[in-house]
This record gives structure tokens, sequence and C-alpha cells, in this order.
């Protein structure tokens, strides 16, 4: 009897795993895999164009997978958005670009409920300099360009995607990334914000505030003028700041096993084994620099 009742016991639990085991997969199965297939679905070319009248659009929010944007600047009284590559057949929506008042949306992505689909796409918008107020977006795998646009506002946050950008003024730029890098140059914002994962942050000829948080990623930062308060918060990370020769700032150092080294003389205030407080010169702006295993290098033009 004993024996009849292991053996039942034994049976059960064979067949609750062999169940757990076909539910995984078939569960498996049915995630949607954007960046291939786990079918090799077909891929069919794609060429879409959309055009709205400019001067009725403040606002651009952009969203996609698996597609590199470009913005192109010009001097026309229409906003273009052009989609084109390969895409399995039926994954877009009908229309990726919506006006909806004041607001232009455009969306590279696999409709809800479209599974097993693959795009490789890109994205042309054209965009007069002037009407446009904000860029908003969000992108997996891909790259996105913008240069000589004037907004006021430039919020991107990406996934396994670049973000290169120049000649902006802004009043906000923000960038939120994983595993992707940002390229800045020649960027005026009155208040930038920056946070990567596994990403490097490289901006030549900023102006204006900064904060900048990094975990595994370096940081280059280079000032054509300096008049502004700075924040650096980094995990793993090399820091490197470079500001003008006649900058003046005070300057706070938080460090777990990390090092500063800066070319301006700094007249120390207060110093113990893990915390730095000095100035260079005398002015209100401060740069506050919070590292854990990352060096600190601050360079005078």
């Amino acid at each position: 009897m004993n024996l009849n009742i292991k053996n039942v016991v034994l049976m059960l639990i064979v067949v609750m795993m062999g169940s757990f085991l076909i539910a995984g997969l078939l569960g498996a199965a049915s995630i949607p895999f954007w960046g291939g297939t786990l079918i090799n679905a077909p891929l069919a070319p794609y060429n879409e164009v959309h055009q709205f009248t400019a001067e009725q659009i403040t606002q651009l929010d952009v969203s996609t997978i698996n597609t590199d944007i470009n913005f192109i600047v010009t001097e026309d009284d229409t906003i273009k958005a052009h989609l084109y590559g390969e895409v399995t057949p039926d994954a877009l929506p009908a229309e990726f670009a919506r006006q909806s008042g004041s607001r232009l949306t455009v969306t590279a992505r696999p409709r809800s409920g479209i599974n097993n689909s693959r795009i490789r796409l890109t994205l042309d918008l054209y965009v007069p300099a002037q009407h446009l107020e904000s860029v908003q977006g969000e992108t997996v795998s891909g790259d996105m360009k913008l240069t000589g646009l004037n907004i006021k506002k430039l919020e991107f946050y990406t996934v396994s995607g670049d973000m290169d950008i120049r000649d902006l003024s802004l009043d906000t730029l923000q960038f939120k990334s994983v595993s992707g890098r940002l390229r800045a140059e020649d960027v005026s914002a009155a208040n930038t914000n920056l946070n990567t994962t596994s990403g490097n942050l490289e901006i030549t000829g900023l102006d204006g505030n900064l904060i900048a948080k990094t975990v595994s990623g370096d940081v280059t930062v280079d000032y054509n003028n300096f008049d502004n308060d700075i924040t650096f918060d980094t995990t793993s990370g090399k820091t490197s700041l470079t500001l003008p020769e006649k900058a003046q700032f005070t300057i706070r150092l938080n460090t777990v096993s990390g090092k500063v080294d800066s070319e301006f003389p700094l007249t120390v205030t207060s110093s113990s084994s893990r915390s730095f407080e000095g100035r260079a010169g005398d002015s209100a702006n401060r740069i506050f620099i919070k590292s854990v295993s990352g060096s600190v290098d601050i360079y005078r033009k």
C-alpha cells in the first residue's frame, strides 16, 4: 500500500513538472520579440509619408522600436514624417503619424496583439526650424540625430540607442538611457538633466546648469562659458570636466574610492578621507561631485 502511494505521488510530481514546462514554452512563444522573431516571419518593404501644416503643431512626440530617427531642419511650412525600411506585414498601425490639436504623434511600433513581428526602419522627420516648442520621445534599439532645431524642450529616453545632438538652444534638455550614449556639441540649455546606465556622456561646447547621473559610464563635459551649477553623481565611471580659464566656483566632493585632480588652484575649506570642499576664486557657482569608484579630472582651457 505504501509503495503504491509513493508511486502515485511520484507520477503526480512528474506530470506537474511536465505541465509547468509546457506552459512555460507556450508562454515564451506568445511573447513578442521585437529585435527578431522566434518564428522567422517574412519581411516586406515599407515606405510611407505623412505631411502636416507646421504652424498648427507645437509639440512632437516620437515612439519607436528598431528605428533610426533623423531630424532634418527645413525652411518649409510643413512637417513631413517619412518612414521606410522593412517590416512584418500588417505589424504597424494604418497611420503611423497622427495630429491631435497642437500635438503630432509619430509611432513606429508593432500594433498591440501582433506577435512575432520584426521591424527594420528609418524615420526621417522634416521639421521647420521654428514653430515647434518641444520634442519628446522614446526609442528601443534605434539611434536619434538632431541638429539646429529651435525648440524650448527636448526630452528623450533610449534603450540600446544613441542620441547625437548639435547646435541647439533650449530651455530644458533631458536625456535618460540604458545602454545608450549621448553625444552633444554646441548645446545651450538653461537646465540639462542626464541619466545613463552603461552609457557614456560626451558633451562639448555646453552652456547652462547641468545634472548628470551615470552608472558604469564615463562623463566628458566641456563648457564654452561657465556661470552655472553642476552636479555629477557617478558609479564606476570616470568624469572629465573642462572649464574656461577664468572660471570661478566652489566645489564639494564626496567619494568612496575615487580621487579628484584639478588644474585650477583650489583653496581647501574642509577635507576628510572621503570628502573635500574648496573653491577657485570667489563665486557662487557650485560644483558638487558624488563618486563611487570613479576618478574626477577638472581641466582648465
